[in-house]
This record gives structure tokens, sequence and C-alpha cells, in this order.
């Protein structure tokens, strides 16, 4: 990807909060990077270049980002491969919620101590790096949860009824003798 070079050199969105812009001036913003950075750019912006711009910015060698992403994997991992186990998947879904309510006091540490564990400053007002890379795994790992919670509830009903059918199917045949 040519423009990972002379693309982003520091988080790409510096205390931008972008929920209440509209879509019109995202894209005017994110051209106005691409203009500051020299790159010639048709006047809409693929999600692709604003993705590969945020990927690019990220040193994904340093240690607390490998370490984030191993734990993260490992439960999800966890919660694939012990997906029967119901108070193990409770447990993982309080952690995952946990680590998502902790995200702002996380991003706020990481504000104020970025240059104690990390290389560049990648936490901003707005969290986008921080939801980025903490949340969002934690939210998939809570939705497979939640999923898997429901397919199992959902089992767990379609067993009771047919029991409750077989008792109802004996009663019958035990008033008609």
């Amino acid at each position: 990807y040519q423009r990972r070079v002379r693309g982003f050199s520091a988080h790409p969105f510096p205390n931008m909060n972008f929920t209440s812009i509209p879509e019109e001036e995202k894209f005017a913003f994110f051209q106005q990077i691409l203009d500051a950075q020299g790159i010639q750019k048709s006047s809409n912006i693929e999600f692709w270049d604003v993705f590969f711009g945020f990927f690019y910015a990220i040193n994904w060698t340093e240690p607390w980002i490998i370490t984030l992403l191993c734990i993260q994997f490992t439960l999800l991992l966890i919660a694939i491969l012990t997906r029967k186990e119901h108070h193990l998947q409770v447990l993982l879904w309080a952690v995952s919620l946990g680590a998502m309510y902790s995200a702002e006091t996380v991003n706020n540490y990481g504000k104020k101590n970025w240059r104690e564990f990390a290389t560049q400053p990648y936490f901003d007002e707005g969290g986008i790096f921080i939801s980025l890379v903490l949340s969002t795994p934690f939210l998939l790992i809570a939705l497979f949860v939640t999923a898997n919670m429901v397919w199992e509830s959902s089992q767990l009903l379609i067993f009771v009824k047919r029991e409750e059918f077989k008792r109802e199917l004996k009663k019958k045949a035990k008033k008609s003798e």
C-alpha cells in the first residue's frame, strides 16, 4: 500500500468525535487529510482508504498492543471452545462488558501516560482508537456469547416443550385405556 509511508504519521483522528458529523463533512475532512499528505484522490474517499490509513498508522509490534490482541484472541477461543459451559460463558460475557465499560478510563489513562508504554499518542478525546482496538473485539466476544445463550435457551425451550408434549400424549393414552 503506497500511502503507508506518506500516510498518517500519528493517530489519524486526533481530538475528533465523528458521531454527530454529517457524512458529507466527514468526507470533506478526510479529503483535507489526503490533500495535506499530498495524496491525489477523487472527490469521494473510499472506506478502504480511510481504513488502511488508520491501520498503517498503528504500530502493531508494540508489546502492549500484541498483549491486548493475544488476550482478546484467547478469550474468543475460550468462548468458542466452552460454548456449552454456561457459567463460564456468563463470566466471559461479564469480562467483555467490563472491558468495554472501562474503555473510557483506559483511554484517559493512555492519554495522560502514553509515553510510558507506547511510541505514539494513540489516545484521543473521542476514543476512536480505544473503541476500535479494545471495545470492538470485546463487543464481538460479548455478541457471540449472547447469541450462544439465545441459541442454548431456544434449544432448552424446544426440549422442554417436547417433553411436555410427550407427557400429554401419555396422559391421553392412559385416559383412553
